[in-house]
Order: C-alpha cells, then sequence, then structure tokens
C-alpha cells in the first residue's frame, strides 16, 4: 500500500488523532496528491483536524492551494468546511487577492458575500475597485452592504465619493454601513455629508459615531444639538463622540461659540445623563468639565455614594474649583462613610484650603476609609500646621491610614524638618517607628542619614528593613556614609534585611572605593544560608562592576548552576556587561535539568557572533522544553543567517513541532520578507 493510501485510509478512521496526524504527515507531499489531503481535512468533523490542515495549507500560498481553498467556500452543505477555507485565506493574506478578485464575479451571492468579508479582512487596497463595482451594480444588498464594510477596513480613501453618493443615495440599508465606513476612513470630505444624514434619523447614531471618528471641529454644534434626542442610544452616539472629539480639537473653545442658550440646553442634558444613564455617566462628566456648567455641581456631589464613577467625580469636582467647596464639605459629615470618603479625595484634588479645618475632624473618623482620604487630601493641600495632627495616624490600626499618613508627612515636611519624627522613632510602637523611618527616606536631607542608621539596630526586623530601604532612598551627597552602613547590614540576623541591603548597594554604589568594599562584602553573601540572599548579592555583584566582582560571578557558573535564583541572577548580571567569557560559561548551562536555566543562557548568547554560538543555538532547537526550544527559534530569526539557511533549520520546526506556540514563532520568522533580519552587531 502506498503512502497516499494509507494517508487516505488514516483520514476516515473514527480517532481525530489519527486523523490529524495523516494531515500533518500529507504537509510533507509537494505535489498535488498532498494538496488533497490536505483540503479533504478541511471538510473534516473535528475542529482540530480542521485547524491543522488550515496552518498547513497557509504556509503553502501557491496557486493551487488559493484556488483550492476558494472552491470549498462553494461547500453549501458543510460550514466547518467554509470557514476553514475562510480562515486559510486570510491567513495566506495579499497572495489571494488577485484570485479572490478573478472568482468573485463568477461567484454566487453566499461565495461573493463570503470572498467581500475575506477581502476586507486581509485589508489589501488591491481589492478596492472590485469591491466599488460591487457596491454599485452587485443585485444582492447583502453582498453590497458587505461590500460597504469591507471598502471602511481597506484605509483606501479613493472610494470616498461613491461611499458619500451611498450615503445619500435614500437606501437606507446601504447608508447605514456607508456612515460607518466613511468613519473608519477618516477622510474630510466626508464630514458635512454625515452631518446631511443626521436628517434621517435611522442613520443618526451611525452618522454620529463616524462623525466622531472623523474629529473634525465642524460636527460639534450636530453633535451637542444630539445631547438632547430623544432616543437614548443615538444621545450616547452623540456624548460619546464629543467626548472623543475633545482629544483632537479645542472642544472648550468650540463650544463657547456657541450661543448661552445652547451650552445651558447641553449642560441639562448632560447632568440629566448623570441621573438617568449609568453606563453615560463618565464622558457625560468629562462634557460637563469642559462646560463648566455651575448647575452640575450638585448633581455630581449627589453621585459621591456611587463608588464606581468615584475617580470621574473627583476629576469633575476639582474642576469646579471654589465653586464646588460649599457642597463638598457638607458632605463631609454625611452618614453615607462613602460619600464622605469621596468629598475628602475631591478636597484634596481640588487644594482648597479652606477644606483644611473640616478634613482635619474627618482623620478622628470611625471610618478607616475615610481617615485615609482626609489624610492624604491635607497632605495635597500643603499646609503644614496639620502635620502634629497627622502624625496619630502612624499607629492607625489600618494599613491603608497609615501609608495615607506616611504620604502626606512626606509630603509636608521638609528635610530641616525631620527632627519632629525624633519621638516617633523612639515610640515603644514598632509600627510606628517603622513609618518614621519610611518617612526619614522619602523627605531625605543631610538629618535624615544618621536617623536611619540608628534605626538599623533596632529589635525589630520590620523597623531594620524599612531602615535598610530608607538608606536606599538617600543620595550620596546627602549621606556620605550610606555604603559602609549599608555593609553593616549585610550581617544582619534577618534574611530580608540582608537581601535588602545587598540591593541597595548594588544599585547604590558610586565612588571607586566604594565598589571596592562593596564586592568583598556581597563577595560574602554568595555563601549566605538564604538561597535569595545570595541570588541578590549575585546581582549586584554585577552592578558593581569590579574585576574581581566578576570573576565571582564565573565562579557560580562552574559549580553547575545548580541553584536555579542564584545562577540566573549571575546570567542576568553577566549578559548586561557583555563580557567576553560568557558564551563559554553559559554554554554548558544548556545541558542543565531546569528549563528555566537553560532559556535564561540561551538568551544571553544573543549578542555575540553567530560562529560562537550557532551550533548551540541548534542544538536548542530539539530542547525539550517548548519555550527553550521558542527562545531557540528567535535566535535564529536574529542571527543574519542566508534565508536558505534559516528556512532550511526552521521549515521542519514550523511543520512538526508538537507545541502550537513554536510552531506559529517559527512560521512567523519564515514569513518575514527575506527570513532573516539584520545581522547582531
Amino acid at each position: 500500500m502506498s503512502m497516499l493510501d494509507d494517508l487516505q485510509r488514516d483520514l476516515l478512521d473514527a480517532n481525530p488523532d489519527v486523523r490529524r496526524d495523516a494531515v500533518l504527515r500529507a504537509a510533507g507531499i509537494s505535489d498535488r496528491s498532498g494538496m488533497g489531503i490536505l483540503l479533504r481535512g478541511l471538510h473534516d468533523p473535528e475542529w482540530r483536524v480542521r485547524k491543522t490542515a488550515v496552518e498547513v495549507l497557509s504556509q503553502r500560498p501557491e496557486k493551487e492551494v488559493i484556488e483550492g481553498l476558494a472552491a470549498v467556500l462553494e461547500s453549501e452543505e458543510n460550514a466547518g468546511a467554509r470557514n476553514s477555507a475562510v480562515e486559510g485565506l486570510v491567513r495566506i493574506g495579499s497572495a489571494s487577492v488577485p484570485f479572490l478578485l478573478d472568482r468573485l464575479p463568477r461567484s454566487g451571492g453566499d461565495v461573493r458575500k463570503f470572498i467581500v468579508d475575506i477581502l476586507g479582512e486581509i485589508g489589501d487596497r488591491r481589492a478596492a475597485d472590485g469591491l466599488v463595482a460591487l457596491l454599485l451594480k452587485d443585485p444582492d444588498e447583502n453582498v453590497r452592504s458587505s461590500a460597504i464594510e469591507a471598502l471602511g477596513r481597506l484605509g483606501d480613501t479613493t472610494v470616498v465619493p461613491a461611499l458619500i453618493e451611498i450615503l445619500g443615495s435614500g437606501n437606507l440599508w446601504l447608508a447605514y454601513p456607508a456612515a460607518e465606513a466613511l468613519g473608519h476612513l477618516g477622510d474630510a470630505r466626508a464630514v458635512d455629508p454625515l452631518i446631511a444624514a443626521l436628517g434621517e434619523r435611522v442613520l443618526r447614531e451611525s452618522a454620529f459615531r463616524a462623525l466622531g471618528r472623523l474629529g473634525d471641529a465642524r460636527a460639534v454644534p450636530s453633535l451637542i444639538a444630539g445631547l438632547w434626542d430623544g432616543n437614548a442610544s443615538i444621545r450616547d452616539a452623540a456624548l460619546k463622540a464629543l467626548s472623543g472629539l475633545a482629544d483632537r480639537v479645542d472642544l472648550e473653545k468650540e463650544i463657547y461659540s456657541l450661543s448661552a442658550e445652547v451650552r445651558g440646553r447641553a449642560g441639562e442634558a448632560l447632568i440629566r445623563v448623570l441621573g438617568e444613564d449609568s453606563e453615560a455617566r463618565q464622558p457625560a462628566l468629562r462634557m460637563l468639565i469642559v462646560l463648566r456648567e455651575p448647575r452640575a455641581v450638585d448633581s455630581l456631589v449627589s453621585l459621591l455614594s456611587d463608588a464606581s464613577v468615584e475617580d470621574d467625580l473627583v476629576s469633575a469636582l476639582a474642576a469646579f474649583g471654589p465653586a464646588a467647596v460649599p457642597p463638598l464639605l457638607r458632605s463631609l459629615t454625611d452618614d453615607n462613610e462613602q460619600v464622605r470618603r469621596a468629598a475628602a479625595r475631591a478636597l484634596g484634588a481640588g487644594g482648597d484650603r479652606s477644606a483644611v479645618p473640616p478634613l482635619m475632624e474627618r482623620i478622628n473618623d470611625e471610618n478607616g476609609h475615610v481617615r485615609q482620604q482626609a489624610a492624604r487630601a491635607l497632605g495635597r493641600i500643603g499646609d503644614v500646621s496639620t502635620v502634629p495632627g497627622i502624625m496619630p495616624l502612624l499607629g492607625d490600626p489600618f494599613p491603608d491610614v497609615q501609608d495615607a499618613a506616611v504620604e502626606a508627612l512626606s509630603a509636608l515636611l521638609s528635610p530641616e524638618d525631620v527632627s519632629v519624627l525624633d519621638p516617633e522613632l523612639s515610640s515603644p510602637s514598632p509600627i510606628r517607628r517603622r513609618n518614621a523611618v519610611e518617612i526619614l527616606g522619602r523627605v531625605g536631607g543631610p538629618g535624615a542619614g544618621p536617623r536611619i542608621v540608628f534605626a538599623l539596630k533596632d529589635e525589630k526586623r520590620d523597623v531594620r528593613r524599612a531602615a535598610v530601604e530608607s538608606l536606599a532612598l538617600l543620595s550620596g551627597g546627602d549621606f556620605q556614609d550610606k555604603i559602609s552602613s549599608l555593609l553593616r547590614a549585610l550581617t544582619d540576623e534577618d534574611g530580608e534585611v540582608r537581601l535588602l541591603a545587598a540591593r541597595a548597594i548594588g544599585r547604590g554604589v558610586e565612588k571607586d572605593e566604594d565598589r571596592r568594599s562593596a564586592e568583598a562584602g556581597l563577595q560574602n553573601l554568595l555563601t549566605d544560608e538564604d538561597i535569595w540572599v545570595r541570588a541578590a548579592a549575585a546581582r549586584s555583584l554585577g552592578w558593581v562592576g569590579t574585576p574581581e566582582a566578576l570573576d565571582a560571578l564565573a565562579g557560580l557558573f562552574r559549580r553547575g548552576g545548580t541553584e536555579e535564583p542564584v545562577i540566573m541572577a549571575a546570567i542576568e548580571a553577566f549578559g548586561e556587561r557583555a563580557d567576553a567569557r560568557l558564551p563559554s560559561l553559559a554554554i554548558p548551562l544548556l545541558s542543565t535539568p531546569d528549563p528555566e536555566v537553560r532559556k535564561a543562557a540561551l538568551s544571553a548568547l544573543s549578542p555575540f557572533p553567530w560562529e560562537e554560538v550557532g551550533e548551540a543555538v541548534y542544538a536548542a532547537l530539539a530542547d525539550p522544553s517548548w519555550s527553550v526550544r521558542r527562545t531557540a527559534v528567535g535566535l535564529v530569526a536574529g542571527s543574519g543567517l542566508p534565508g536558505a539557511e534559516v528556512r532550511r533549520r526552521l521549515a521542519p520546526i514550523a511543520q512538526g513541532d508538537p507545541d502550537d506556540l513554536v510552531r506559529e514563532e517559527a512560521r512567523r520568522v519564515l514569513a518575514e520578507a527575506g527570513g532573516t533580519r539584520e545581522p547582531a552587531p
């Protein structure tokens, strides 16, 4: 029995895996018999078999394949086969276009519609003339409607006059998609015809959407008028179009060129939307800010209980400035905690100092969320007299409130004021001590460093951790002993403190003398009992970058890469340096059991000459891990090899790799022009 007979038999097997395997084997047959098997696979009842057939066929953009797929479009009895053929032709892309255009006038109505949809998905402008001919004279209005939609996707503005003609033809079935297509094409010639189309009620929603996409100021009066349309969906379309226009034109200038009466009616319409249509509140809020409609303030404040629009309300009320302050101050004493919380946020965003006394009362609110927002608001307003009142929140029961107090005090205090934190630094509460140390790091200045160093000796590890993180924030100019203090923290009994100190040293070292002492201290951590501390030390040695530091990292490679976090840090550090030793160190790691280590080692080879790393990359194409194989495919793509060699190496991967993502990556590379990228430097 021949191979073809075997394949035909397997295509009839009850097991879909057998049938799928037959399709994959047929991919290796280059003549018509192989293509016939693949086309039969499109008719299979199992979607996995059809999908595999589509994937294989779409990699063969020759005439016979395209014509075979187009013929399947005629399969009225098998929707799955039709849909698979559509997918295959779309994936082949521009190569399909001439054959589809040739077939278009010879096909029945349903098939013409399929072809039109495919041409629209491909988006090749060569299809424009054929689609215009259809929309003007095809007897099937469904085909004409699809042709209009497809023309909108092509981006070819030469078809705009034809679409404008359809828009004004009186045929509403076709005018509706024509309006949508004109919006997508973005040609200013369509603005006036679309405004005229608003006179036809059926077209208003579509025309409003299109005008919003065109972004032309001429549409503003019509869009404003649409805000009081009796139909909710039309109002929403006008509102969303206006809101989108705000990013493209000086909308405030355009609106204020209208009469006060028109602006007033628009404001009324928007206020009504706020109360009636929760889905449209966001664009309505945006437009009310543009209008500066003072009557909207009370309506906005009445919505403070709705947490879903709190962010937009806060921005809108802040934009109204002093006009919003009185109702917001009244809301600070509302029975609803959500209202109090949102009012505090809005007052902070507005920055009005008259809000300070009422907000100071709210930092003692029974609700933690209200206390949090009151503290943040006071920090934003910037009145330093509030510091003593905010300070007790450093010991609040809720971490979010503590964080807000830290944020506020960090904004309010200057480097000259850090002595006010001394009582907190000696507080019996470790939480207060930790938060005070965090503020010191944020405020900085010469007085912060010695106070933070004192906290490095605290009995509580959370305070010591905060001290290390705060030291990392200080500049070397403010605190000359920064690195030496962090080096002492490398011997802390807590692993997290040692880890944070190691990271801070690597990122903060600047002077050559500090680099030498940092390198010695970090090397000692390479034998730490905590693997994550060892990894942090390895990463920081790379940042320190002295020859001795890099030698220490090279020693980690030679130990065999058995500790994933440590060796991964070493690979990353060496990779950033592009050290010439890296290939000889990383290639042996490609045989380690850990796939993540193999992947990292392989990725690190990308900057090096292909003659030095190529054989290792080729071997990785057969790695047991899909992620390593995919990385190897990417390296082949960037190798600068001749296209024929890339195809020779990757064609088997594109056809037969067991993983979908690897096959897809290989196919993407093969589809690129020339099959290669520029050689790596």
